[in-house]
């Protein structure tokens, strides 16, 4: 059929080298500073951190979270608040930074759960204490600080899940929205204590009996 329909329009064979574009937007990337404590680094990179920053390495692979998003970048600098011994918990956790980050700032447990089959070995082969599934796959968790960095159409359907797993006084972080969805974020009952943005991309601090209107 195909053939047919262009044979009165003299196709044109036009060769191009082949270009792996992962590779290629990967050795694009630079060591960048990430909120008052976070240092991204390629992996081949041999200088040290700047004093005071904790060293993460882009996360090369399929899954998102390499570490070069505006979202990533915005849940790692509230992740500063983050203490030593709290259980953390990401859902949809891509490439499983978020939970090196969570290691590296004292988290007793730090554990993610993704759909995304490749997520999930990617994850694990970094040392990430992952299961395969959504939120189904944690039903019975409890734990003091929650992301769900991830599309809205999928906020909107986790969102209760999301906070029933909060324990009392627990905190999470939602993002992965635009500035234009910040209303239709508002309108899913979300208690949003905060909301911070970059480069058109928003995070809201969530914190269970936050009943003032949201800073930011």
């Amino acid at each position: 059929m195909a053939a047919r329909l262009l044979a009165h329009h003299n196709p044109e064979t036009v060769a191009s080298p082949w270009v792996n574009w992962n590779r290629d937007w990967q050795s694009r990337w630079t060591p960048v500073e990430v909120g008052s404590l976070w240092w991204i680094a390629p992996d081949g990179e041999s200088a040290p951190p700047p004093p005071g920053r904790l060293r993460l390495t882009y996360h090369a692979g399929t899954a998102f979270g390499n570490g070069d998003h505006p979202t990533t970048h915005l849940c790692l600098e509230v992740l500063e608040r983050l203490r030593p011994g709290e259980v953390f918990l990401d859902v949809g956790c891509g490439s499983g930074l978020l939970l090196e980050a969570a290691r590296l700032m004292g988290a007793r447990l730090a554990a993610g759960c993704d759909t995304d089959r490749s997520a999930v070995v990617d994850a694990r082969r970094r040392g990430g204490d992952v299961m395969a599934g959504s939120l189904d796959a944690i039903a019975g968790a409890s734990v003091d600080v929650a992301v769900m960095n991830i599309h809205l159409a999928v906020i909107r359907e986790l969102v209760r899940d999301f906070l029933r797993i909060l324990r009392p006084g627990g905190w999470g972080v939602v993002s992965g929205f635009l500035e234009e969805q910040r209303e239709e974020v508002r309108r899913l009952g979300l208690p949003v204590e905060s909301v911070q943005s970059r480069d058109g991309w928003c995070a809201a601090v969530i914190r269970p009996g936050a009943d003032s209107p949201p800073r930011g």
